[in-house]
């Protein structure tokens, strides 16, 4: 159970080339690292129809930059792929570097 009481999975254990225990996790860890992972990782989001899957948009790790007037803000960089449609079916036709909090 974690500090909330919800069930966890199992812990982990990894060992060293000599087979000796070179560090642990508790499944309490595991489950708070887990529920942080989006937060930390790229997410890329594809659309899939019957002819094929497009990479449609790529979510950067969440970062915090500081906005004009001092304020420290949550950002997550956000690059979405607009696709062609008829002859250019999957291919990109305009990229867009958007943002997200």
């Amino acid at each position: 159970m974690d500090v909330l009481g919800r069930r966890c999975g199992p812990s982990t254990t990894e060992y060293n080339d000599g087979g000796t225990i070179h560090r642990t996790l508790s499944a309490a860890m595991r489950a708070a690292v887990t529920a942080l992972a989006g937060d930390v990782d790229t997410q890329y989001v594809y659309t899939t129809t019957t002819d094929g899957s497009d990479l449609t948009d790529v979510y950067g790790p969440l970062d915090v930059v500081q906005l004009a007037n001092g304020t420290p803000s949550p950002y997550r960089q956000h690059t979405h792929n607009v696709y062609g449609t008829g002859t250019q079916a999957h291919l990109v036709t305009e990229t867009l570097s958007l943002g997200r909090s």
